[in-house]
């Protein structure tokens, strides 16, 4: 597997926790034995608790070492604890080993321990990071392990590693906001639409937020609480409602959640101080507050729609189930000629069948070759190039299938249409529209 691979691993992990680190950044780690194979995925959860690469050497310490399992699980919460641990008990496990990291590990002492000196001391020969850390405590964590012997490398994912850090870098100079929007899969955001799992998420970026924006109208018409009750810590926002008009129903739950501001005003200056806020709403309110949010964040009947590849291949496997069950209901409500019953199907000439085979041996042989020859080159994509280049051959070979349809298509037409000429004995004529089709082509 390719460095690239496993560091889109590391990132694939750490957008599962992205917002939800605030005030910190959202960060990934893969850690790979001497022989390349995957130990740990680690990803920062939240503020306060482990750093990523903490959490990866974690999990693959209790894969490495199961009677440390027990105390390291019970450590987990306890960042500092699990550090001082680790270093006592790790016995050379992960000597050799190699670290992706979205970020470059950290180096200063803050909630928990720089990661950098983790990372040395535990004898990881390698570390190949993202981002580089450009914060005043925390940077030289690669300056640090290179000076330790460690060989040290940048990605070249690095553009996608610095779109996690968005956020980050935002709350660093004062402010972040994103939209949050619920759509059905034919667009329509009316009605009851997220999931549990998308409402235990939004709950959850409820509970770490300064300030939530919501439209005058939704309040009136849906009467919500917009609380963070299915969050760990409850703790609820304050609520900025945004409307022209200030009066409104007291019983409307918002109002009576415990420790909150609500402010009612027609400006958004609120929204501008707030370091992290989320605006709540529909078109209208979207269309209206366009240029003061960062970012969109779309919740559907699945949850948050991040599927990437896995996405393409149950995309994939849904519509070759709904296209083999079209041409079913196709062949059997509307009784086509070339349909075959069960009873005529054991009445078939397997002799006739046999010879058939035998003719297009050739042919067959050839297909599976073809098929071999593909499923090696995906493979080896895959190893060379990581998702993201799987992801591109997958698009190209539905652009591709898209021509082959298409002239399939002209083929097959012209082969029946050339055929009922000969059958109708027209020679001559069948030559001039094989010749008509051969210029055509």
């Amino acid at each position: 597997m390719s460095d690239e691979f496993f560091m889109k691993l590391a990132l694939d992990e750490a957008w599962k926790y992205q917002l939800l680190t605030y005030p910190n950044p959202a960060v990934g780690c893969a850690i790979v034995d001497k022989n390349g194979k995957l130990l740990a995925l680690g990803a920062h959860k939240c503020a306060g608790l482990a750093h990523a690469e903490l959490g990866a050497v974690t999990l693959a310490l209790c894969e490495l070492k199961p009677e440390l399992k027990s105390e390291l699980l019970r450590l987990e919460n306890s960042p500092n604890e699990l550090y001082d641990f680790i270093l006592k008990n790790h016995k050379g496990a992960l000597n050799g080993a190699c670290a992706f990291v979205s970020l470059e590990p950290c180096t200063h002492f803050g909630k928990t321990p720089p990661c950098a000196l983790l990372l040395r001391d535990l004898g990881f020969c390698r570390v190949v990071f993202g981002s580089a850390d450009l914060g005043g405590q925390a940077k030289g964590g690669a300056k640090l392990l290179a000076n330790a012997g460690v060989s040290v490398e940048q990605s070249s994912l690095k553009s996608k590693c610095d779109e996690l850090l968005e956020p980050f870098l935002a709350w660093q100079s004062g402010h972040f906001a994103f939209f949050k929007l619920a759509l059905s899969l034919n667009g329509v955001y009316t009605g009851k639409i997220s999931s549990q799992i998308a409402q235990k998420h939004c709950h959850d970026l409820r509970s770490k937020l300064d300030l939530l924006v919501i439209g005058g109208n939704t309040v009136r018409s849906d009467r919500p609480i917009l609380d963070a009750r299915f969050s760990t810590t409850k703790h609820a926002p304050d609520v900025l409602i945004y409307s022209r008009k200030s009066e409104f129903d007291g019983q409307i739950p918002l109002f009576s959640v415990l420790n909150r501001k609500v402010d009612i005003k027609s400006d958004l200056k609120l929204l501008k101080k707030a370091k992290f806020a989320m605006i709540e709403g529909a078109g209208r309110l979207f269309k209206a507050l366009e240029n003061e949010f960062n970012w969109v964040l779309i919740y559907g009947n699945l949850g948050a729609p991040r599927l990437e590849v896995r996405g393409a291949a149950y995309a994939t496997i849904i519509a070759r189930g709904a296209e083999m069950l079209m041409y079913i209901g196709l062949l059997y409500f509307q009784r086509q000629p070339f349909m075959i019953s069960w009873r005529t199907l054991r009445q078939i000439d397997f002799k006739l069948f046999s010879r058939i085979l035998k003719k297009g041996a050739l042919v067959l042989f050839s297909e599976m070759l073809w098929v071999i020859s593909e499923t090696i080159t995906t493979a080896l994509y895959n190893g060379r190039g990581g998702a993201d280049v799987v992801s591109g051959m997958a698009s190209s070979f539905a652009i591709a299938n898209l021509y082959f349809v298409a002239f399939g298509g002209i083929v097959t037409a012209t082969s029946v249409i050339i055929g009922q000429t000969l059958g109708r004995g027209e020679l001559e004529e069948a030559k001039k529209q094989k010749n008509w089709m051969l210029s055509a082509a």
